[in-house]
């Protein structure tokens, strides 16, 4: 099994790249989102957790006074609030949110002590897995990710929509045509 470390990044330029290099950018993740909360006087921390030495995801965590008491703000994925325990289940690799592992089977190596895919394996009825070939938050190339899955679950039916994203803005009337004759 492999060792990730999680520390604090102090270099702007090395996060920045980091998020840059990310299909999900967005400005609430930047170095300069994060110097917003500091300028507002609240504490703002940058994690980030490195594997061989490799950044490999980033954290913008800010620490606010509000109403009912402290909170974190996990900036992982804008606009939703996150306690630290879900924080600590997403980042961890045997972590219930750990349901598609496709960072350690596309890079072939070992982070998690249970079998990648659990979840998605243990789905028993007939299902349809519906990817639009431009989805930011895909895993890179997306038929190689169907083609992942499928190891997984070969019993599914998997459907690609050209041009489309991860939402299928624009392509709503592909996606019906899909679902409708599958069903």
């Amino acid at each position: 099994m492999q060792n990730i470390v999680v520390e604090i990044v102090n270099d702007r330029v090395t996060w920045n790249a980091f998020v840059a290099g990310n299909t999900t950018e967005t400005f609430h993740q930047s170095w300069e989102w994060g110097e917003v909360y500091r300028k507002d006087n609240h504490l703002v921390w940058y994690v980030g957790a490195y594997l061989h030495n490799e950044l490999i995801a980033v954290c913008l965590t800010v620490k606010i006074k509000a109403k009912r008491g402290e909170e974190i703000i996990k900036e992982i994925i804008p606009n939703d609030f996150f306690s630290y325990t879900a924080f600590f289940d997403i980042a961890n690799p045997d972590g219930d949110y750990n349901t598609f592992p496709f960072y350690e089977v596309l890079r072939k190596i070992k982070l998690s002590k249970k079998s990648p895919f659990r979840h998605f394996k243990s789905i028993k009825k007939p299902s349809l897995v519906i990817y639009g070939d431009k989805d930011e938050y895909a895993w890179g190339n997306v038929p190689k990710i169907v083609e992942i899955l499928k190891k997984y679950q070969p019993s599914f039916d998997y459907r690609i929509i050209k041009g489309a994203d991860h939402g299928f803005n624009g392509h709503e009337a592909a996606l019906a045509r899909v679902v409708a004759k599958w069903l």
